[in-house]
């Protein structure tokens, strides 16, 4: 295995290594299947109980030394020693790194390769702040590139992030996502749709809202042509509507469209009753009139 981007599966020969540390261990494996063979047929069972320790203490530094199971089972028929073995890669993927060449000399605590996965990717998505609480780690996802328009690619929240950034006011979250064909490339922009939990909640459309800048106003449709205004408190949106949290039950009539002519029709009714009761010298206590209309 020698270029970076090559496709390795788990088994393949990765490299040959030659070791004056693993031919000794191999030779050491010999030796005590050797005295494992003459003592089997000794009367006293503490010689074969050491016998069979040896053996058991040599197969473990092969182990540690990672020598492939095939080449134990070759030391064992042929009883020859190898001046170099081979090391197998332990997983499937691509070579993401390559921190060796032949020839090279290695230590034990030396990186040879790093293999990447492309099978299952990361996908980094940015959250606005105000829908944190709608997010929570095991969510389905979809993702979508521009590249391969039309397709979509499944996955789920795996991390978010402890930190919103203050510039730009998001959370980063991590998506696991399948690539089976491989299609995915890191660096990638991607679209992503995080699948929220069903929730049933009272909602108006947005343009039903009429904001003040310290209130938020409906006009709730009370029959016979009468509209009146009412405050209520709004709280997420989503797909055009506002969640209502207070001031609107279930089958309450609001106005969709047309509102602000209503709202100012009513201002303009409830000027000129407070200035006919400023005139005759009353207290203006007349309050917001009911409006009449059309309903929309």
């Amino acid at each position: 295995i020698n270029e970076t981007g090559q496709a390795v599966q788990a088994g393949d020969r990765m490299l040959d290594l030659y070791s004056p540390e693993v031919v000794s261990a191999q030779e050491e494996y010999l030796l005590a299947l050797e005295l494992a063979t003459r003592t089997a047929a000794s009367p006293y069972a503490d010689i074969r109980q050491r016998s069979e320790s040896l053996v058991r203490a040599a197969r473990r530094r092969l182990d540690w030394w990672d020598i492939p199971e095939s080449e134990v089972r070759r030391l064992e028929a042929t009883r020859a020693v190898r001046r170099t073995v081979p090391l197998l890669m332990p997983y499937s993927g691509h070579v993401h790194e390559l921190m060796v060449s032949e020839g090279d000399r290695i230590e034990p605590n030396v990186t040879l390769y790093e293999i990447a996965d492309f099978r299952i990717m990361w996908v980094h998505a940015e959250v606005y702040e105000y829908e944190l609480n709608r997010v929570r780690e095991g969510q389905g996802a979809r993702v979508s590139v521009r590249a391969l328009p039309g397709r979509e690619y499944r996955g789920r929240v795996d991390f978010i992030w402890p930190r919103v950034n203050p510039e730009t006011r998001t959370t980063a979250v991590r998506l696991v996502v399948d690539n089976p064909d491989l299609f995915l490339k890191a660096g990638m922009y991607a679209d992503v749709v995080i699948e929220g939990r069903p929730e049933h909640v009272l909602a108006v459309p947005l343009d039903a809202v009429i904001s003040t800048g310290t209130r938020q106003l409906v006009f709730v449709h009370e029959g016979e042509g009468r509209f009146v205004p009412r405050e209520i408190r709004v709280g997420r949106t989503l797909d055009g509507h506002y969640e209502v949290l207070e001031g609107l039950s279930a089958g309450d009539e609001v106005v969709t469209q047309g509102n602000y002519m209503i709202d100012s029709e009513s201002r303009i009714r409830a000027s000129h009753l407070r200035a006919r009761t400023m005139t005759r010298g009353g207290e203006d206590d007349t309050g917001p009139p009911a409006t009449e209309g059309h309903q929309h």
